[in-house]
């Protein structure tokens, strides 16, 4: 598209126009061709709406354990015949657990959110609690089928990153990308941080690609950002 007559019409009000810059997903979509997607913590579906708006074509499996959410989720899901949504959280072993409902959803987590971080953020004020099912990513992965080293995983799971990491040992060694959460500072009881990550990941043969959407607390301390991690 030719900006240019753009260009001129808004200088003349005392603007200027620039070619907005990819977004870390666009490029790991431009120079990957991923063919299945992993929506960790899908919420109501907001990640892969991203993914198919950017060019996303293949399989999407989303994972999301609310029920409201779920249920929004699956509305979504009714006209993508490669995009599948489950009820349930990922972790570190097959079973049952108690996720902590925050006053916004998409801040409810398995983990007990931190005195400081619910005082800074009404939304992550724990407000009841829900019985969720909990899988594997290697359960699930054996279930419905991967393709090694076109894989995508999106972690959105407010500190629980590192129980889905651990239930997939046998899987990681396959997937070709990561983008997900790290917590600078503990928003979560017990989460693992973000130099904690990078190490594990780098041990499991992923670099640190790009670093984006620094979080910030009511002191604009940084307290998360997402990771995108590559092979």
């Amino acid at each position: 598209m030719n900006i240019e007559p753009i260009r001129a019409f808004v200088r003349n009000l005392g603007l200027e126009v620039h070619r907005a810059r990819p977004t870390p997903l666009e490029t790991f979509l431009k120079n990957r061709q991923f063919t299945l997607a992993l929506d960790v913590g899908a919420n109501e579906g907001q990640y892969a709406k991203r993914l198919r708006a950017a060019g996303h074509r293949g399989r999407i499996l989303s994972f999301e354990p609310l029920h409201a959410p779920f249920t929004r989720l699956l509305e979504a899901t009714a006209s993508d015949t490669e995009w599948h949504a489950f009820n349930c959280a990922l972790g570190a072993e097959i079973g049952t657990g108690e996720i902590n409902v925050g006053a916004k959803d998409s801040t409810s987590s398995l983990r007990a959110v931190t005195d400081k971080a619910a005082a800074f953020h009404p939304g992550q004020r724990v407000v009841r609690t829900e019985k969720v099912r909990v899988d594997t990513l290697d359960e699930v992965l054996d279930r419905y089928g991967m393709d090694s080293d076109t894989t995508l995983l999106k972690m959105d799971v407010q500190g629980f990153e590192d129980q889905v990491l651990a239930g997939g040992k046998r899987s990681l060694d396959k997937i070709a990308a990561i983008q997900m959460e790290m917590a600078v500072t503990a928003i979560y009881e017990g989460e693992t941080l973000m130099h904690e990550h990078i190490a594990f990941l780098a041990s499991q043969g992923f670099r640190l690609m790009e670093i984006e959407h620094g979080q910030r607390n009511a002191e604009k301390e940084l307290i998360g950002v997402d990771g995108f991690f590559v092979r």
